[in-house]
């Protein structure tokens, strides 16, 4: 075999390599969204901002993250005590759309679970994130019916379904959190409560909830 022909051979199989590489990422990160509603996965607390390329960070690719899943029915007598909150994250390779996962999820918010306090959720755009946020639950909210009937794609996302524990029910309360800092849109949402945030406050950001989550 000629040099030439054996380069091409050789072109060939990286390009099979790399295709078998990402299928194989993208299984995973499937994988691992579903795996997410059965439990197993510690409170979290997680921010998503954008890389000095414009790239938006977050955990690496099929990472999720979320609050040990509490089975709840109406009526139910059981003792099972529900996570404060629960959150659904998702980073791709390429550009993805969520809405079979983010459907799924929005059932635990007072269908499949407790958490019926409210409902948030962002993307990234570009260089610029959309979000939505609702104070009814996400089971019931016709926001989120238009999030998961709408073709979506995106390579980072991040939701919200809320079981208050401190604050009010109410819109402003609802996480994800957004604040433009430094030149750099952020993201943040958390799992359960932020204990003495008072004593640390050292800025004087014009808040707009009242729950401890918003200024960390």
């Amino acid at each position: 075999m000629d040099s030439r022909k054996l380069k091409m051979v050789r072109r060939k199989r990286m390009r099979q390599v790399r295709s078998q590489k990402m299928a194989k990422r993208s299984a995973s990160l499937a994988t691992l969204l579903l795996s997410s509603w059965g439990g197993g996965y510690p409170a979290a607390v997680h921010s998503l901002s954008p890389s000095s390329r414009g790239q938006r960070y977050i955990p690496r690719v099929g990472e999720i993250i979320g609050g040990r899943h509490s089975f709840f029915t109406a009526g139910s007598s059981s003792s099972t005590t529900a996570l404060p909150c629960q959150l659904l994250g998702m980073n791709a390779a390429h550009p993805t759309s969520f809405s079979f996962s983010f459907r799924g999820f929005a059932r635990r918010g007072g269908i499949t679970d407790v958490h019926s306090d409210g409902w948030g959720l962002a993307f990234y755009e570009g260089r610029g994130l959309r979000t939505f946020h609702d104070s009814a639950s996400a089971s019931e909210s016709v926001v989120a019916r238009m999030v998961e009937e709408y073709p979506v794609k995106t390579v980072n996302m991040l939701a919200h379904i809320r079981y208050a524990t401190a604050g009010e029910v109410c819109l402003e309360n609802v996480h994800p959190f957004q604040r433009e800092m430094w030149g750099i849109i952020w993201c943040f949402a958390h799992n359960g409560d932020v204990p003495l945030f008072k004593s640390k406050l050292k800025t004087a950001h014009a808040w707009i909830g009242d729950v401890p989550g918003e200024r960390v």
